[in-house]
């Protein structure tokens, strides 16, 4: 699985594959980049190059960035990730400025304007995108141990419902990154295996997926990196295997917008 996310096919019109993160402040976005970085690297060792806020000290400025998998000095992994910082929830953002993220019009490094979407006047608009600056994948980032808290209010279901409808008309990808599933109970952190067969994480998968009106295979276990100092390679072999998953649905994704054009 590191060979495969590490060696992602090369295309001429796609250099990257680009991947939307959407979920709230502490929910594991940035633990995951980082997980994927340590797992995809190697080395023996936890790599994290981008900061993780806890909920409370994140930066007050909600900005568009680009997450590159940045393995040594000489390789970028093709995959990227694009994560909106400092979002509490789905609808401190304007649904227009989702999907325009989501189109390629939005440039990385935008400041979201509460009070206004974004215009087609603004320096950080990309009037015209092509299919290498649009994102190939969306994956929702949901607290396996607090799942409700993603679509608390009646405004970020409805906003969520929405992009779903979108996203389904495009056939863009979505897939649910269920993290922080080795904080069920304290015997997963120690043999983290035991998620496959517990009951109780199944029924908060299926539940997940209903609630999202997802489909069950969309529903990714994550256990990220989180205050360990040693590596583990269940966790790797975890977050490898959700890369995949991840980079399997983009190549079909493109392969289908390249057949239909």
């Amino acid at each position: 699985m590191r060979s495969y996310v590490r060696n992602i096919k090369k295309r001429p019109d796609v250099p990257f594959f680009n991947c939307l993160l959407i979920g709230q402040i502490a929910n594991g976005k940035t633990s995951f980049i980082n997980s994927a970085v340590t797992a995809i690297a190697d080395e023996g060792r936890r790599k994290s190059p981008f900061t993780v806020y806890s909920r409370g000290k994140e930066s007050t400025t909600k900005t568009l960035c680009l997450c590159p998998l940045l393995v040594n000095e000489d390789e970028d992994v093709r995959l990227r990730f694009y994560d909106c910082r400092g979002l509490h929830d789905i609808e401190s953002l304007w649904f227009d400025d989702i999907m325009n993220i989501i189109n390629g019009h939005i440039l990385p490094g935008y400041e979201f304007d509460s009070n206004t979407p974004i215009t087609k006047e603004h320096e950080m608009y990309r009037k015209d995108p092509k299919l290498a600056d649009k994102m190939h994948c969306v994956v929702y980032v949901i607290n396996a141990t607090a799942p409700k808290e993603a679509l608390a209010t009646k405004t970020a279901e409805e906003t969520f419902e929405k992009i779903r409808q979108e996203l389904t008309k495009s056939n863009i990808p979505q897939l649910i990154l269920m993290t922080k599933v080795d904080n069920f109970h304290k015997n997963f952190q120690e043999d983290l295996e035991k998620i496959f067969y517990s009951n109780y994480v199944k029924m908060m998968r299926d539940f997940i997926a209903q609630y999202t009106s997802l489909t069950k295979d969309r529903v990714l276990l994550q256990a990220n990196y989180c205050g360990e100092t040693s590596i583990s390679p269940q966790k790797d072999f975890l977050t490898l295997y959700n890369l995949q998953k991840i980079v399997e649905s983009i190549e079909d994704y493109i392969k289908y917008v390249l057949m239909k054009d």
